[in-house]
């Protein structure tokens, strides 16, 4: 399968609007709503139904939000309406979409479904694209996932997976960041089919200024 297969994507979109859970990303909701109150622009690629997008925007951010999949924009569009969110849902593919100068970009279980050379390429374009003082939380699936192991307790979604990651590769595909933060960790999903495991990579890279914002 290749980033361009949505139909797997697209009925799990929907069949099941919880699809990925509905809990923004642990390190989002870490974050302090001080962070949030200065506002600016943040990207959520492969948003999905948008639960980190949601998350953000609810906060006070203007928020592009990314995805192949039609009805997961569509549904995030209304009720960024209906809340009066500043959120632009664009179905569009992640590897050439235009990105904003961002103060927060978000990339969440995405890049694993790139070529490594599309990978490198995007990571460099995430990277140059956040302003001075911007954060990039990037959380995506390690080689020890079971996925990568050919393991029965692997998602139904691991044939879309191109690349499992090494943790200590992540930080050297943002240049000019500053790692705030890498670990590996596992943890239960529940969110879509059966429960099953996942070995994740979080990184937070971090855009230095000369201010100490």
């Amino acid at each position: 399968m290749s980033i361009q297969d949505t139909g797997t994507f697209e009925e799990a979109y929907v069949d099941d609007r919880s699809c990925f859970g509905t809990r923004p990303s642990l390190w989002l909701r870490r974050m302090p709503e001080s962070w949030y109150e200065r506002g600016g622009t943040a990207v959520d690629l492969g948003c999905g139904h948008g639960r980190n997008a949601l998350y953000v925007a609810r906060r006070g951010m203007d928020v592009l939000a990314l995805d192949l999949s039609p009805s997961a924009i569509r549904e995030l569009n209304e009720l960024a309406k209906v809340e009066d969110l500043n959120i632009t849902g664009i179905c569009s593919d992640i590897r050439n979409h235009p990105l904003p100068p961002s103060r927060l970009i978000v990339a969440v279980t995405v890049l694993s479904v790139l070529q490594e050379d599309e990978i490198t390429e995007l990571s460099r374009r995430l990277a140059e694209s956040l302003v001075p003082g911007g954060i990039l939380l990037m959380e995506d699936f390690t080689r020890r996932d079971p996925g990568n192991q050919g393991s029965e307790e692997a998602s139904e979604f691991a044939p879309l997976i191109q690349h499992y990651f090494v943790p200590s590769e992540v930080a050297g595909l943002f240049p000019g960041l500053e790692t705030v933060a890498l670990r590996e960790f596992s943890t239960v999903d529940t969110s879509h089919g059966d429960t099953h495991h996942h070995w994740i990579v979080r990184y937070v890279g971090r855009k230095g200024d000369h201010h100490g914002t």
